[in-house]
């Protein structure tokens, strides 16, 4: 796929994590659910838009099948929500904020758990094993195809430049190029939220065992993982088993974290 196909794809599908990181909710609590987000953070009201901010953030239950376009289409339509978005999954316009108000390079951009999808929003489904319950969609408009979110579809870089945890105390303090730490932790119970340097590349989180290959074995940004001394947390970014394309020169991050649990 050239690069040229790779930006396409993610400006077809117009691309979470307890993302909006003030109103997580832990996957845990939700597991039988869904997270949707819609926002706009990017274009302002004196700029053309018709609204700014978070206009949808809630858990939405699914069954046993389920997929991202109808979790969209169907929750915009219960809130009365007016949306333009073609059979094939291309976001033009939600709540009469369109593609075109951002100028040329406006857009719809869906994200899966922070990360900015490369297929558009129809391949994430539960038969296809790339939703799961748990899982964030969050759709996010862009006034640059995806720029203004941190995404960049030529960059190489595999590194986060960020992790929040909750319940326990980092050594040394998170940099990027560092990729082992440990962590002491009073109550054993440690949670995650990691943000990639470029949202072109997918992010995972593993205990114990780092399984990138095992669909639905990695952990939820912002979910309680309950850990003992000696246990190890592993975020790798950028796997080829996460995307369905990786250009040459991109190599995959994996940080390390050694739990030193003292519960009380």
């Amino acid at each position: 796929m050239s690069k040229f196909k790779a930006l396409s794809s993610a400006f077809l599908a117009a691309s979470v994590i307890c993302g909006a990181f003030p109103f997580a909710v832990t996957a845990s609590s939700e597991e039988k659910n869904v997270r949707l987000i819609v926002e706009n953070h990017t274009l302002t009201s004196e700029n053309g838009a018709d609204w700014e901010g978070i206009l949808v953030d809630e858990w939405v239950p699914v069954g046993t099948d389920f997929d991202a376009l109808s979790i969209v289409k169907n929750t915009l339509a219960e809130k009365e929500l007016g949306s333009v978005i073609s059979d094939s999954g291309y976001i033009s316009e939600i709540n009469g904020l369109s593609s075109e108000d951002g100028g040329s390079m406006g857009a719809w951009m869906v994200m899966l758990d922070d990360w900015v999808t490369d297929e558009g929003i129809t391949a994430y489904t539960s038969a296809s094993g790339k939703l799961l319950p748990g899982d964030e969609i969050k759709l996010s408009y862009s006034t640059s195809w995806g720029a203004d979110l941190g995404y960049d579809w030529s960059g190489t870089s595999t590194l986060l430049s960020d992790v929040k945890i909750n319940g326990g105390i980092i050594d040394p303090a998170f940099s990027a190029e560092t990729k082992e730490y440990r962590i002491t932790s009073e109550t054993g119970k440690i949670s995650f939220v990691p943000t990639a340097e470029n949202k072109a590349f997918r992010w995972k989180i593993y205990k114990n065992e780092y399984t990138p290959e095992a669909p639905g074995s990695d952990i939820k940004s912002c979910e309680d993982i309950t850990c003992d001394d000696g246990d190890v947390v592993y975020i790798g970014v950028g796997n080829k088993a996460w995307h369905s394309y990786l250009a040459e020169g991109v190599n995959e991050t994996v940080y390390k974290f050694t739990i030193n649990s003292d519960k009380q």
